[in-house]
């Protein structure tokens, strides 16, 4: 490329963020966007949209899941605020890290996949 035409490469960038900006406008939200954020009409309006082609396809039924879905990771999330980083160093968790420990600091495993060039013997 001769020196002075560095620039067109970086212009014919442009092109492409201006496009994909001229889409983000007139693609809608997702139908799981619209419901968690409670706007149930315009999530089955989107749902109804993209899907709209398929013959026998039940908007509610399918929006019906994606709620179930949403208030079930609502759910997750809520018991997931109880668990702290000190949960890895109790009951159960404390043995696995234990044994992880152990094996990864003993040299008896290794030796078992790497055994000695030298016979004995």
């Amino acid at each position: 490329m001769p020196v002075g035409k560095w620039r067109n490469a970086i212009y014919s960038m442009w092109a492409f963020i201006g496009l994909a900006a001229i889409v983000l406008i007139f693609i809608p939200e997702s139908p799981r966007f619209y419901c968690a954020r409670g706007n149930h009409e315009k999530g089955k309006k989107t749902l109804q949209w993209i899907n709209g082609s398929v013959s026998g396809y039940d908007v509610e039924h399918e929006y019906m899941i994606i709620q179930k879905e949403i208030d079930d990771g609502r759910v997750m999330a809520d018991r997931q605020k109880e668990v702290t980083l000190l949960d890895c160093f109790r009951g159960t968790n404390l043995v696995r890290l234990q044994i992880y420990s152990d094996l990864m600091t003993s040299d008896e495993p290794s030796s078992r996949f790497c055994p000695s060039t030298t016979s004995s013997g």
